[in-house]
């Protein structure tokens, strides 16, 4: 099983060539649904129909936006989100993407969040920048 983060930039015009050889070789993209409409979503939607893809949508977890404790809710937003796609991966196998608009290192979780389901899945994982 194998995971790739791979950077998009601001979105489909902005995708690297080795981005591109990434998506041509993934088996299908996983995805937060956040909402029913959700104009994120919908851009990596056309990436994968661009790519011949299947875009998996997972449903977002719920979280508390104002807890009293904030890193601690995120910190389970996060983990119900690890179990949520690890439960995607171990049904599909293969090898799945995550797209993060820019360069996957800067303002996002999903490093975090794919180092978790390393600890949980026999997987190998790799993160290509984007354009940011």
């Amino acid at each position: 099983m194998r995971v790739r983060v791979l950077g998009i930039g601001m979105g489909p015009g902005q995708v690297t060539g080795e981005v591109a050889a990434a998506l041509a070789d993934a088996d299908y993209v996983v995805a937060a649904r956040k909402r029913d409409a959700d104009p994120l979503l919908d851009v990596r939607r056309e990436l994968c129909a661009d790519y011949g893809l299947d875009l998996v949508a997972v449903p977002d977890p719920p979280r508390d936006r104002e807890p009293d404790d904030y890193p601690g809710a995120v910190s389970d937003w996060h983990e119900a989100r690890v179990a949520a796609y690890a439960a995607v991966l171990r049904e599909r196998g293969g090898t799945a993407a995550f797209l993060v608009w820019g360069d996957p290192s800067l303002y996002d979780s999903t490093i975090r969040i794919v180092r978790r389901l390393a600890e949980l899945l026999p997987l190998e994982w790799d993160v290509l920048p984007g354009i940011s």
